[in-house]
């Protein structure tokens, strides 16, 4: 899976981009998802409306393709969201905020953030704090990497997001669609 993410310095360029033409001949259908696929969109589609919601006074992108070229060649991929965010606590550590959004807690998670955050730290020149945004964390799913912090609500999201200072933090946030949020 690591070879799958993984980005191969140097990077030479980064923009925003169109869905790929070679892409769109393979549209996934819906109709034929398994259970477990249409559960995992429905939680996306709610977290993407959170996001949306609750950053309404920031940049956000969701869904928006990433073009890029490394030393293996040109690349694309889709960060399900993310967040040019000013902190209001403290603006001079304002972030880009990268989303991946999971139905479960999951190693996968780590190695898309992992490829996001060089490319959008490059695309916008801020510190990045990576997020992975689970319906349901299991503290026995073994991650690649130690260290990230971990918020069990909102309030306990945004006290870790105000006060991370270190560039590409990663932050496993537990969300939960409730009505009101």
């Amino acid at each position: 899976m690591s070879q799958r993410f993984g980005l191969k310095l140097p990077l030479k360029w980064v923009r925003l981009a169109s869905r790929p033409e070679f892409l769109k001949a393979h549209e996934p259908e819906r109709a034929t998802a398994s259970e477990a696929r249409k559960s995992g969109l429905r939680y996306q589609a709610k977290a993407e409306a959170w996001v949306k919601g609750y950053f309404d006074q920031s940049e956000v992108h969701i869904g928006q393709w990433l073009q890029y070229e490394d030393a293996s060649g040109m690349h694309w991929c889709q960060p399900d969201a993310w967040v040019v965010w000013k902190n209001p606590l403290r603006p001079e550590k304002s972030a880009v905020v990268v989303f991946e959004f999971k139905a479960r807690h999951t190693p996968e998670a780590w190695y898309q953030l992992k490829l996001y955050g060089p490319l959008l730290g490059e695309l916008y020149g801020l510190p990045v704090v990576l997020v992975e945004m689970t319906k349901s964390y299991d503290p026995f799913e073994v991650w690649p990497e130690k260290g990230f912090k971990l918020a069990l609500d909102v309030a306990e999201f945004m006290g870790v997001l105000t006060s991370v200072g270190v560039p590409e933090a990663m932050v496993v946030f537990q969300w939960r669609h409730r009505r009101g949020d």
